[in-house]
């Protein structure tokens, strides 16, 4: 299937719109959801967690934090902290801790070292409920505090949390892509067999 961005292509978009109103096409719609958009959308604790984790990651000298269409990364220079991914009800916090170190002790970390995108980061904490949000605030702390050896900050918290916007109102902001592909409709002249 062909897919057009339905934002930036308005106008092939009108025009399979009408294709579909004639009954000559049926669209086929796939959204491709940027990390803000999947934050904006996450469950209340979900949205409260990644703003304490966000400011607990930036509470310590040096840490700046980037925003891409994926992921939200954290880095202190060019060493990489911390990766934070969302989806509705699970934060995910990628960490650049040893996964030998973590291996079977009450975190109940996911070794990620094998994927090539997550080798700098390769602890995975699948954060969706209290006891592994207080989990990931002390591995923030061994990370920056013990191996990295950053100074704390004293900074007042921010709240990080994305208002919820509905997926018609991120499309229209931009950090949800609409993507359309149209399939044409085959009328068949072959006769329909009559059940008894």
């Amino acid at each position: 299937l062909d897919f057009i961005d339905a934002v930036a292509e308005a106008d092939k978009y009108a025009e399979m719109l009408e294709q579909e109103r004639r009954g000559e096409v049926r669209l086929v719609t796939r959204y491709r959801r940027s990390f803000e958009s999947r934050v904006s959308q996450a469950q209340d604790n979900i949205q409260e967690y990644y703003s304490i984790l966000k400011n607990a990651l930036l509470g310590y000298k040096g840490v700046k934090n980037r925003v891409s269409w994926n992921y939200e990364a954290f880095n202190k220079g060019r060493t990489h902290v911390a990766k934070i991914n969302a989806k509705t009800r699970t934060l995910y916090l990628y960490l650049a801790l040893d996964p030998a170190e973590l291996a079977d002790t009450k975190y109940g970390i996911v070794d990620m070292s094998s994927k090539k995108k997550y080798a700098s980061v390769p602890v995975l904490m699948k954060i969706k409920g209290e006891r592994k949000f207080k989990y990931a605030l002390e591995l923030i702390d061994k990370l920056c505090g013990e191996n990295l050896v950053l100074p704390k900050l004293e900074l007042e918290d921010v709240d990080y949390r994305i208002p919820y916007q509905t997926t018609e109102e991120l499309v229209q902001a931009g950090i949800v892509k609409k993507l359309v592909a149209s399939v044409p409709v085959v009328y068949s002249d072959a006769p329909v067999s009559e059940e008894p």
